[in-house]
């Protein structure tokens, strides 16, 4: 009789103790879904703010800047690049950007893309890059570039190369 009490006991001890087990765990998934998903939305609201951010920096930046894939297309131009080249994205994006480059400056452009390639850091490098009404604009470049992706930012330099111009 001690031996069937005392098993009696324990199957039930041990059947209250897996459920209480099961509840607590039950809690615990409860409570650590609830805190991931309040974590995601955080994280969420912090990487939308800062790609606002950056993609206002982008779109407001008096420069020409774009993102262009080491094969010579542009990814990503900003409004700076259009306006001074009268170019929808669009145009622009579907041609190879050295379609647009003055025919005297395409050699030293490909030298430039070559070493963009290679890792190197091209600075104050200028070309003329045609305008959609045929004229050529001037353009000093700093670029690098990051795992096939060429980082570029443009400034114009039409009146420093005329007054270059005349001097000479």
């Amino acid at each position: 009789g001690a031996v069937i009490g005392l098993l009696y006991f324990y199957t039930k001890f041990t059947g209250i103790n897996a459920r209480i087990l099961a509840d607590r765990t039950q809690k615990l998934e409860t409570s650590f879904k609830a805190e991931k998903k309040q974590t995601e939305e955080w994280a969420y609201g912090v990487q939308k703010a800062l790609k606002d951010k950056l993609d206002n920096f982008f779109e407001t930046a008096g420069d020409l800047m774009c993102l262009a894939s080491s094969k010579g297309y542009f990814i990503e131009v900003n409004s700076a690049f259009t306006k001074a080249l009268g170019y929808t994205p669009e145009e622009l994006l579907k041609t190879p950007f050295i379609d647009f480059v003055h025919p005297d400056d395409k050699e030293k452009t490909k030298q430039a893309m070559e070493k963009l390639n290679r890792g190197e850091f091209v600075e104050n490098f200028t070309n003329r890059y045609q305008q959609k009404d045929g004229k050529y604009a001037w353009f000093m470049w700093n670029a690098t570039s990051h795992e096939g992706t060429i980082y570029a930012i443009a400034h114009p330099v039409g009146r420093l190369m005329e007054t270059q111009e005349k001097l000479h």
